[in-house]
Parts: structure tokens; C-alpha cells; sequence
């Protein structure tokens, strides 16, 4: 651990977690409307076919970011990605005032384009800013991460409160007002430097491996929460159900959002001053983890209102956990990737995820009828993988010195 206090962040890592807010905020805000709005009287779609569309968005969602990423670093640049993909994604959300089925194809297919060129590309144009200063860059990416959090709450909050206020059209079109909003801080910001040099001298096959460890890492972290997940909302729901906890039931759903964006912020400012590996971190993520579900096993099927501190525990590190695994693994793909590939790089992160999410799926069929299996399922696992990498860690400072 080294203390760092010579390095510092530019306007650009501000611009850069202002846009991102705002379009996180625009695009939650579409996400958490255009469902309801499609079942709704204005178009009377049946539930399942509402269903079907939105299941095929978010599997487009993964294809439209990897082609749009292969757009931003081989064909016109990041930059240039970035602001089509905001423009796009305003005039998704105003499509949505079109009164028909055809606007909502229309919306939703603009929102996967513009959606796919900007994510990947604003993350890579941002991870760029930190290859001069790479004791900063895991302190950014938590600031991109608290950006990414606070701006999907509020979305959810405020478009979703709109819609059902004022008409879903007013919440599309705040909608589309935060995506062309998110495009003032890029206009401000500089474009993106050419021929960056790789931010390690390791040689080529090690950041290869360096690279594969971080997709492993990222598709088991989520594959085992999937794994424990039934347990994990079951109990969220009977703790929900406790009405002499004198707390909303929204809060308390919402307890898992509100811990992020806090840790996310305080990562930004810890890591800001206090330098260590990306490995290192990562363990630290896979040991919070398992210590998250070492809680939850001890909760009875039955849980009573005294064992909501135990649950909130849990929550709590579960989202140390997070903050300590999704940032840092782009940080390992920047440190050890090549600049020119950055967006590609960080959209195939969806791929191990993905993968073993379809995995979870297949198997899952393990877990209902006996759902506090799925804990110490998630337990061993995290612990297992956190020791495989705290020797790869190793490993890695054995060669280097």
C-alpha cells in the first residue's frame, strides 16, 4: 500500500462522470417506463409480448455495445462514438411520443444503437485520461462507477415519478433532454490523444493472462451471486414484510443502491491518496463477498425483525464487494490492453458474464426447492476463487522482483 500525492485528476475525469450521470440517468429513467407505458392504456400491448420486446432489447443491448465499440476504435474514433451515440439516444426517447407500437420499435432500437456506441466508448476515452498516471486510474473508474450508480437511481426515481405523474410522454421527453444534456460536458472536454503507450512493460503473453484472469474473475463474481440470489431476495422480501421495522419497504430494496454510490464516492476519495495492485483489490472483492454470504447462512428460514442488522451487514459488504470487482476489472483490461482496443476490450466484459449467467440459468434448477443451498454455494465459491487469485497474486510478485 503507497501513499499517492503527486498525482492529481483533470477537468476531463469530471466532464467524463457528468455525462456519464446524466445518460445512466436518460437511459434507467427509458428502461424503468417503457415496460409500463407499453402494457398501459395509451397501447394496450399484452404483457407477454411487452416481455418478449424487452428481453430481445437487452440481448441486442450486448451485441449493439461490441459493435459499437468496434466502431469507436477501428472506424471513427471514440469521440466521434460518443456524441453520435448521445444524439441517437435523444431521438430514441423522443420517439417514444410517437402514439403506436411503431414508436416504441423505433425508440428502443435507436436507444441499442446509441446505447452501444456511447457506453464502450466514453469508458475507453476515459480510461485514456489515466495511462500517464496509473496510480489514479482505480480511483477514477470509482468515480465512472459512482457516476454510472447515483445516475441510474435517480433515472429510475424522477423519469419513473414523471411518467406517472405527469404522463409517460414527459417522462420520455426529460428522458431525452438528460441524453442531449450529457452532451454538453464532452463538447467541453478534450479530444481523445493518439498512440497512447500500454500502461505496463509486462510482455505480451503476461497481460494476455492478466486480461483472461479479469474476464474469469468478473463472469464467476456474478455467476455465484446468481447462484444466491433466490435466497438473497427471498429474505429481502420477508424483511420487507416486517412492518415494526419502522423502515419503507422501498428503502429497504433500495439499501443495496444507496451502499454503492456511498463506497463508490469514498473509493474515489481513498484511492485517490492510497495506492495498491488491482489484484490485490480484486481479493479483497472475492473475501468481502464470501464474508456477505458467511452472514446470510446464518439467518434462519424465518428471519425476525432483530436479525435485519445481520441482513443490512450483508448488503453492506456485498457492495464493498462489488466496488472492489466491477471497477477494478476495467482497470486491469486498461492497464494491461492495448489503447487502441480499449472500447472492444471493455465490451466483451459482458461475454463471461453472459456465459455463466446461461449457466445459472441451466442449473438453477438445483436451488428451488431447496434455496439455502445457493448460500454456502456462494460462500465456498467466492472463498475458493478469492484464494486462487491471492496465489496468482503471488505468483505475479514472484516474477517481477
Amino acid at each position: 500500500m503507497n501513499k499517492n500525492f503527486t498525482e492529481t485528476h483533470t477537468r476531463e475525469t469530471f466532464y467524463y462522470a457528468a455525462s456519464m450521470f446524466l445518460d445512466r440517468a436518460s437511459y434507467y429513467g427509458i428502461r424503468a417506463i417503457a415496460l409500463i407505458y407499453m402494457t398501459s392504456e395509451s397501447l394496450k400491448m399484452e404483457k407477454a409480448d411487452a416481455l418478449s420486446v424487452f428481453g430481445w432489447f437487452c440481448v441486442g443491448l450486448f451485441v449493439f455495445k461490441i459493435a459499437g465499440a468496434i466502431i469507436g476504435d477501428l472506424l471513427i474514433g471514440n469521440r466521434r462514438s460518443i456524441i453520435l451515440g448521445l444524439l441517437i439516444q435523444a431521438l430514441g426517447a423522443f420517439c417514444f411520443f410517437i402514439p403506436s407500437t411503431s414508436g416504441v420499435y423505433f425508440g428502443l432500437g435507436l436507444l441499442l444503437i446509441g446505447e452501444g456506441l456511447y457506453y464502450p466508448n466514453l469508458s475507453a476515452n476515459f480510461a485514456k485520461l489515466y495511462l500517464n498516471k496509473i496510480k489514479l486510474l482505480d480511483s477514477g473508474m470509482a468515480l465512472l462507477y459512482f457516476g454510472i450508480n447515483i445516475g441510474a437511481f435517480l433515472g429510475i426515481i424522477v423519469i419513473g415519478m414523471v411518467g406517472e405523474t405527469y404522463g409517460w410522454r414527459m417522462g420520455f421527453l426529460l428522458a431525452g433532454i438528460w441524453a442531449l444534456l450529457s452532451l454538453i460536458p464532452i463538447l467541453f472536454s478534450q479530444n481523445e490523444t493518439s498512440k497512447l503507450p500500454c500502461a505496463t512493460k509486462l510482455s505480451f503473453n503476461r497481460r494476455i493472462v492478466n486480461i483472461l484472469i479479469a474476464f474469469v474473475s468478473i463472469g464467476i463474481f456474478w455467476a455465484l451471486f446468481g447462484f444466491s440470489k433466490i435466497r438473497i431476495f427471498e429474505l429481502e422480501e420477508k424483511f420487507c414484510e416486517m412492518s415494526n421495522l419502522f423502515i419503507s419497504k422501498s428503502f429497504f430494496k433500495s439499501l443495496s443502491s444507496y451502499f454503492l454510490m456511498i463506497l463508490s464516492l469514498l473509493a474515489f476519495v481513498f484511492w485517490t491518496y492510497v495506492y495498491t495492485s488491482q489484484f490485490f483489490k480484486l481479493i479483497l472483492g472475492f473475501v468481502f463477498a464470501a464474508c456477505s454470504f458467511g452472514i446470510l447462512y446464518f439467518l434462519p428460514d424465518l428471519p425476525k425483525p432483530q436479525h435485519a442488522f445481520l441482513y443490512t451487514s450483508s448488503v453492506f459488504l456485498f457492495a464493498l464487494a462489488e466496488i472492489h470487482v466491477a471497477p477494478i476489472i476495467v482497470s486491469i483490461l486498461v492497464k494491461y490492453g492495448k489503447p487502441k482496443y480499449f472500447a472492444i476490450l471493455i465490451s466483451l466484459i459482458a461475454i463471461p458474464i453472459q456465459s455463466l449467467s446461461f449457466l445459472v440459468v441451466c442449473f438453477g434448477e438445483i436451488f428451488p426447492s431447496n434455496p439455502t443451498l445457493a448460500i454456502p454455494t456462494g460462500f465456498i465459491g467466492m472463498s475458493i476463487f478469492a484464494l486462487v487469485l491471492y496465489f496468482y497474486h503471488k505468483t505475479i510478485e514472484n516474477i517481477v522482483q
